[in-house]
């Protein structure tokens, strides 16, 4: 777009701690950016160390009460371009396509306090541990999530004192649960609860539950989804499994949509993760397309 004449203004941004690698909260950047982490929400939030977020974040200069940044208001869309990270489209044939959305999220953390023994002299019918607990509710998850086709995942574990001479003492796992539906997302984090709470009762373990984040299913924009189909060629837009910053935004009330190239295998967050070069290809000359499409579009409307 170097050189051409354009309608308005280009903005390329890069956002802060998408994953939520370090507090959990996932879109961290973003929803700051766009007013939607609010100062108490961030308060709760602390790293595997104890470090507060809020006080991290004002350590660099970042006031989380000052509410959405001023850019923010000016905005006419948002369009971001993100790999699958799943194998649809590698199954299809298709180098990329749009996205119409994603899915929600309930994230939260199940800690079961049992009683430390040792490992040697503890009667299997004497013990109170906390990991069998969190293993009971591992494997009641996918059930779980199959009965209402969600997703359920726990992908962290903290055990204390974590040595193998001893039953742990306290076990924490964080559950992620993720729907496209806002009611089933419902049924389905209520009925994990239930099974957490069964998984304590049955090992004798105290159970406590503390939230993390939760974000309820997200549609983009139906015009902008439309130019990003018709940019990659058209087929079915997929819905999005994984969360992106464009969800913050698109909550913001900011006109959104996406775009995919796919994935090879489907994988992704592992060092297999790849995409093709043609499709590559083929992705970043759709996506050019919409971009070039929107900074022209006289149809759409300033601000928002």
């Amino acid at each position: 777009l170097a050189g051409q004449p354009r309608g308005r203004t280009l903005v390329v941004v890069d956002w802060a701690d998408e994953e939520g690698a370090r507090f959990g909260r996932s879109l961290l950047g973003s929803s700051a950016a766009v007013g939607l982490l609010a100062a108490d929400d961030a308060d709760q939030l602390e790293d595997t160390e104890g470090a507060r977020l809020i006080d991290e974040v004002s350590a660099r200069g970042f006031d989380l009460s000052a509410g959405p940044v001023a850019e923010v208001a000016e905005l006419d869309a948002y369009v971001e371009l993100h790999i699958e990270q799943g194998p649809v489209l590698e199954a299809e044939g298709r180098p990329c396509a749009g996205v119409a959305g994603c899915l929600g999220v309930r994230r939260w953390r199940a800690t079961f306090q049992g009683q430390a023994a040792h490992a040697g002299t503890t009667p299997m019918d004497s013990r109170r541990d906390p990991i069998e607990a969190a293993a009971r509710l591992k494997v009641a998850l996918g059930p779980a999530a199959s009965e209402t086709r969600g997703l359920a995942t726990i992908g962290e574990i903290h055990a204390e004192p974590n040595v193998p001479t001893a039953i742990a003492g306290r076990c924490a796992v964080v559950v992620d649960l993720r729907h496209a539906d806002r009611q089933a997302l419902e049924r389905l984090d209520q009925e994990t609860r239930r099974l957490a709470a069964d998984a304590a009762r049955v090992t004798g373990t105290d159970l406590a539950i503390d939230e993390i984040w939760a974000i309820a299913p997200v549609e983009f924009d139906p015009r902008l989804v439309a130019l990003a189909t018709e940019a990659t060629g058209g087929g079915p837009p997929l819905t999005s499994g994984a969360l992106h910053d464009a969800a913050a935004v698109a909550r913001a009330g900011i006109p959104t949509a996406m775009m995919f190239a796919s994935s090879a295998k489907g994988l992704s967050h592992t060092r297999k993760e790849d995409t093709p070069e043609p499709d590559l290809i083929a992705a970043i000359s759709a996506f050019s397309t919409l971009v070039r499409n929107l900074v022209n579009d006289k149809e759409l409307p300033h601000g928002h």
